[in-house]
């Protein structure tokens, strides 16, 4: 038997072979992702872009949806650290809290933001995106009401550390959810 014989030509390790398409000796084989590529009225009508490639599928048209959603918890964690300020004169005066303690109102959130957001990306692999997003996003508001609702200082700096946790976990899950479904690069652009 012949060493040409055959599908395969066997070479010396990290020899190029000669393409047969006319490529220059020593150039990479150019890689087909379509076997069956050729012009739409090729022997098949143009149909879809899920019909015409197979194992591609057509884009969830509502993902915009989705990146509404998105967007609000986004604008909803990043106003919640310093739309508090706005507050705070009146909370203070309210629940009787001192001018050394009116700090921990900022501090709790943040801390307990920057602290668990890696934290709340593991959750967000372990539960999954979808789950982890829609459990934080409704701990977050359970969280605000708490703190709106608070009857003292020490109710509203937990209030708070609360809707940090929840911050950190609902974060990292809504910028997966929009990697996976964004996934061309012109619409992440």
């Amino acid at each position: 038997m012949s060493s040409t014989s055959g599908p395969f030509v066997p070479r010396a390790a990290g020899a190029r072979s000669a393409p047969s398409d006319g490529a220059p000796a020593g150039a990479l084989p150019q890689r087909r992702l379509r076997p069956d590529a050729g012009p739409p009225d090729a022997g098949r009508p143009a149909a879809g872009l899920a019909d015409a490639q197979p194992g591609v599928v057509a884009p969830d048209p509502r993902r915009f949806r989705a990146l509404s959603v998105i967007a609000i918890a986004q604008l909803m964690i990043v106003l919640d650290a310093s739309v508090v300020t706005i507050a705070l004169p009146s909370a203070q005066r309210a629940l009787h809290i001192s001018v050394a303690n009116r700090q921990w109102v900022l501090t709790a959130y943040t801390l307990a933001f920057g602290g668990l957001l890696l934290l709340g990306g593991r959750i967000a692999d372990y539960l999954g995106r979808k789950r982890a997003f829609v459990v934080s996003l409704l701990g977050f508001a359970a969280a605000s009401a708490l703190g709106g609702l608070a009857q003292s200082a020490a109710m509203l700096f937990a209030a708070r550390a609360l809707q940090g946790a929840f911050a950190a976990a609902m974060a990292p899950a809504a910028l997966s959810l929009l990697t996976v479904a964004f996934t061309e690069p012109r619409e992440r652009a």
